[in-house]
């Protein structure tokens, strides 16, 4: 390999850890009401803009890693299907900031109207 090649190499490892491994990041937990772990929520987080800037699925023990693009203020909601949405904090994230929440998921089931294929007519 010659030196000119080892150098660009090199550099490109530089600049791969110029940027932040850690980023913007919103962890914790979601439970129910019960304190329960509450699986398959999914977490979102809302810009000032009402944007959708990320979003993660809550796991078996209702823990999720949030990454989110920038730091700002975002609301967060909890989204279940088949439930309504729970409304969440608004929380400020700073750069390269970790922020750790326990979010409480409200169940509030809702009926699904069956469609049928005279529906989509």
């Amino acid at each position: 390999m010659s030196k000119l090649w080892r150098n660009v190499g090199a550099a490109t490892v530089g600049l791969g850890c110029a940027v932040s491994l850690s980023a913007q990041t919103v962890r914790g937990v979601v439970v129910l009401p019960d304190d329960a772990p509450a699986p398959g929520v999914i977490v979102t987080a809302v810009d000032e803009r009402g944007v959708w800037v990320g979003r993660a699925l809550a796991n078996a023990r209702g823990e999720f890693v949030l990454r989110l693009p920038q730091g700002g203020r975002v609301a967060l909601q909890l989204l279940r299907i088949g439930h309504r949405p729970t409304i969440g904090p608004t929380i400020v994230v700073g750069a390269d900031a970790v922020v750790t929440r326990r979010l409480v998921f409200t169940p509030a089931p809702v009926s699904l109207r069956a469609a049928g294929a005279e529906s989509c007519l």
